[in-house]
This record gives structure tokens, C-alpha cells and sequence, in this order.
């Protein structure tokens, strides 16, 4: 290998391990909430900008799932988006442990039903007893899918954009071999400026 070759392996390594602690600090405004898996899930949960004639007394809550490789910051722009435009909805953003803040720290050998029950207890102890919008990204809307039929008495919709679903995704009451759920409608997801969200 030339010098060249060595040193621009070496900055590569050095632009890695500055992300990757850029990543594990966060923002600073992430909470952290242990849950019963052990894990521990960086969170942040935006309230709804509304004036005092518009307040609803159960605001809903957007739970914001991210796809594969992805962490909450993926979610920032449709945060902002929904918070300057006055909608009334609460947004919960988190991480999945290992990712970002988040720790995994379970000890349990099924990965996805760890996620579930992760996902379970944060609306839990975050949202109290409101209704529940899923908004699944990719990945996230299989996530999304299988909470929904976990969690039937407190989730009232269910948002899927870009939904990498396959055969048998979807929530485990689907028949088995059934194509996978798809969102009714697809298109600009009232005027949020982004073509390929799926509303």
C-alpha cells in the first residue's frame, strides 16, 4: 500500500470514529427510558403547536418507526414540517436498540419480538392512554404492521411510506402466504412537500 493509499484510509477511519461519536452524543435533548427487556431507548417526544381555540383534549401521537440502518433524525424534517404547520398531533421519535443512543442490552434470542415489546413499553410510559398513529419508514413498516395488531385497543392509524414488505409481513392474524398489507393510497401526503411519502 503507498502512502497515499495509508493515508487516506486513515482519515477515512478518522471521519468514522468522529460520526460515530457525533451519533452517540445525540442532540442533547434525547431522553432515555430503560424497558423491561433491559434495553435502553433514546427517545424525543415533540409536542403539537396548536392555538387555544384548536387544543384537542387526546391529542393523538405519531409514533415514528425507522427503517433498516436508520435512526430517529431520519424523522426530523417531517417533525418540522408537522409542528410548523400547527397539525395537531404529538410526535414520539426513537431509536431501536443498537441504534443511535439507544443500547441493546437484552438478553432475549428473538431480535424482532424484543423490538415489539421495546416499542410496546416506551408508548407506554411516554404517551399515557392516548390513541396512537404508527408511521412506518421502510423497514419500519413491518414494525409498524406487527405493533398494530399487538396493540389493536390504542393504535387508531397506521401510516406506511416506502414499505419493504414482502409475502407474509404484516401483522401475524394475516393469512399466511397473503400478499403483503399496502398502504389504500400513495402520493404527496397533503402538501408536505415530499412525492414520495405514502399518506
Amino acid at each position: 500500500m503507498t502512502a497515499a493509499g495509508i493515508g487516506a484510509a486513515a482519515l477515512g477511519l478518522a471521519c468514522r470514529a468522529v460520526r460515530r461519536r457525533r451519533v452517540l452524543a445525540g442532540h442533547g435533548d434525547e431522553r432515555l427510558i430503560t424497558v423491561r427487556s433491559g434495553n435502553r431507548l433514546a427517545y424525543r417526544y415533540t409536542k403539537a403547536v396548536v392555538s387555544t381555540t384548536a387544543r384537542m383534549p387526546c391529542r393523538p401521537v405519531a409514533v415514528c418507526l425507522s427503517g433498516s440502518l436508520a435512526t430517529m433524525e431520519h424523522w426530523a424534517w417531517v417533525t418540522d414540517q408537522l409542528t410548523t404547520r400547527r397539525a395537531p398531533i404529538d410526535i414520539l421519535n426513537y431509536d431501536r436498540a443498537g441504534y443511535g443512543r439507544s443500547q441493546y442490552l437484552s438478553r432475549h434470542s428473538a431480535p424482532t419480538e424484543t423490538a415489539l415489546g421495546d416499542l410496546a413499553d416506551l408508548i407506554k410510559d411516554v404517551c399515557d392512554d392516548r390513541g396512537i398513529i404508527l408511521v412506518g419508514h421502510a423497514q419500519g413498516a413491518a414494525t409498524a404492521l406487527r405493533a398494530a395488531d399487538d396493540m389493536m385497543d390504542r393504535v387508531i392509524g397506521v401510516v406506511l411510506v416506502e414499505p419493504a414488505l414482502k409475502r407474509g409481513d404484516g401483522p401475524p392474524s394475516q393469512p399466511p402466504g397473503s400478499p403483503p398489507c399496502l398502504p389504500c393510497c400513495s402520493g404527496p401526503a397533503h402538501g408536505l412537500g415530499r412525492p414520495d411519502v405514502t399518506a
